[in-house]
């Protein structure tokens, strides 16, 4: 079974980066903001953390390294948690304003980073994504994201 939830960041606990060029993801300035549930054992849960102001999903290019140089990947891509109850006889609560930080830390619970395309997230049955600030899909590598090659 899989479920998706949204962490919201907490107004003055997320930092823009030193160059302006977005925020820096932290696990303790995002919570999760929605109803209270319940995460049965085996259950998948994919944690999307949001940027403040309605920028939407943590977007990067994902690097790989290759004869001694640093590749932007060609399409752009979201920050995300994988999470998985691996209690086997027990269920894990989700309360409204946990963070991030904390369930990561909850016994029973095995995590690891995750990244999603655009596609994928609009798959996810009533994503709400915020049209208004999209980022533009290119082969643009800088922080700028104007839009060109490089």
């Amino acid at each position: 079974m899989f479920q998706y939830v949204i962490f919201t960041s907490i107004e003055g606990k997320i930092k823009r980066s030193g160059d302006n060029s977005g925020y820096i993801l932290n696990a303790a300035g995002v919570e999760h903001t929605g109803e209270s549930f319940t995460l049965n054992p085996g259950t998948v849960l994919l944690v999307v953390p949001q940027q403040p102001e309605g920028e939407g999903p943590w977007h990067q290019h994902r690097l790989t390294f290759i004869n001694s140089q640093f590749h932007c990947n060609e399409t752009y891509q979201y920050t995300a948690y994988r999470l998985e109850n691996r209690w086997m006889n027990k269920s894990i609560l989700i309360q409204k304003g946990i963070t991030l930080e904390k369930l990561l830390e909850h016994n029973g619970i095995g995590h690891n980073m995750a990244y999603t395309t655009h596609k994928e997230l609009i798959k996810i049955q009533n994503y709400d994504f915020p049209t208004e600030h999209d980022p533009p899909i290119s082969n643009c590598c800088c922080k700028c994201r104007c839009n060109t090659a490089t």
